[in-house]
């Protein structure tokens, strides 16, 4: 659909009928003769006996031509002011969020992620593909909110920016592959990542879901990233991932227990300090319902604010207009060179 976004420039439409409010003393009538002389020439001779040296029938327009200048003039005049009243085209309907959270999610790539102790529809997967699956949805759902991924291992890495695309955060994060970071597990310095980045909008509310299943091993002390994290006010998710224990296949051909336990210690402590909570997952229905609770801790701000998609199409109206009075201007020139025509043939 289309509207006009100063429809009150219509009022304009009347604006050659202003004469006709003047008092009588104010208007004049112009004569044939003077009408004729001002057309032929810049200016106009008031000569009262002229008329008697000018054939009547050139002052004189067939009415049908004479109707269709009017036509024309009326037309042109009310496209003009069409334009001037600005038309839009309304190209559906948008909701923009009056506000959003700025949402960065973690994920380990350290070696231990690949360990297969999670079940999906009867098959064994491993940590990293089920934190793939498990977020995957979750991101899905933030529709209106700012979500980044930091992928971490030996270092951390900033994988996609704050940004609304999240199809495109969703296919960074089905692309990730345990080992691209290193084996190590670099907590710290994902977390101060994210603080850099908190710190370039620091007016905004941010969150950090942070995916882990070791322990601190290398790169910035925890308890100091911890620090950076509570000045600039970033709250922490923190998910420990995976078992307690695991099997692992000797030389021998034995199985053998080892531990692969994230540290909860460390993970509590960092979501307490930042005012988060922290979780434990150890399948994936536990995964699943962490991250309900965190969107029901974090719900997703209601898209209110509507927001009309336009389209200026002043240009119609007026190329319309200019095309009428272009057509009028050249017929007024027939119209003239008509009159000479037939001057000239009168003469000879």
């Amino acid at each position: 659909m289309f509207e006009f976004q100063w429809p009150w420039l219509f009022i304009l439409l009347f604006l050659p009928l202003l004469p006709l409010l003047l008092p009588q003393s104010f208007r004049r009538k112009v004569t044939p003769v003077e009408r004729t002389l001002t057309c032929k020439t810049q200016a106009s001779l008031k000569v009262p006996f002229l008329e008697e040296f000018i054939d009547p029938k050139q002052l004189q327009q067939k009415p049908s031509t004479s109707l269709l200048r009017k036509i024309l003039l009326i037309s042109a005049w009310c496209l003009f002011i069409s334009a001037l009243a600005k038309p839009v085209w309304i190209d559906g309907v948008a909701n923009l969020p009056v506000s959003s959270r700025n949402i960065i999610v973690a994920v380990d790539l350290s070696g231990s992620m690949s360990e297969r102790d999670f079940l999906l529809s009867g098959s064994k997967i491993s940590r990293l593909a089920a934190i793939k699956k498990v977020a995957r949805d979750f991101i899905s759902k933030r529709g209106g909110d700012r979500v980044g991924l930091i992928l971490f291992a030996d270092h951390a890495y900033l994988q996609a920016p704050l940004t609304r695309d999240l199809t495109t955060v969703m296919t960074l994060l089905d692309e990730a592959e345990q080992g691209l970071a290193g084996d190590r597990t670099a907590l710290g310095n994902a977390i101060a990542l994210a603080v850099k980045k908190v710190q370039e909008k620091p007016k905004q509310e941010h969150v950090l879901v942070l995916m882990t299943d070791g322990t601190a091993t290398v790169g910035m002390d925890v308890n100091e990233a911890i620090e950076f994290a509570k000045k600039v006010k970033l709250k922490i998710y923190t998910i420990g991932i995976g078992s307690n224990t695991t099997t692992k296949s000797t030389l021998a051909g034995r199985n053998k227990a080892i531990s692969t336990s994230p540290d909860d210690a460390t993970l509590k402590q960092i979501a307490q300090q930042t005012e988060g909570f922290y979780f434990k997952a150890n399948n994936m229905q536990q995964l699943q319902s962490i991250y309900e609770k965190i969107d029901k801790l974090e719900p997703v701000i209601d898209l209110s604010q509507a927001w009309h998609p336009t389209k200026d199409i002043f240009y119609l109206p007026l190329s319309l207009a200019l095309a009428l009075v272009s057509l009028l201007f050249l017929s007024n020139l027939l119209h003239l060179y008509s009159i000479r025509f037939k001057e000239g043939q009168s003469h000879v």
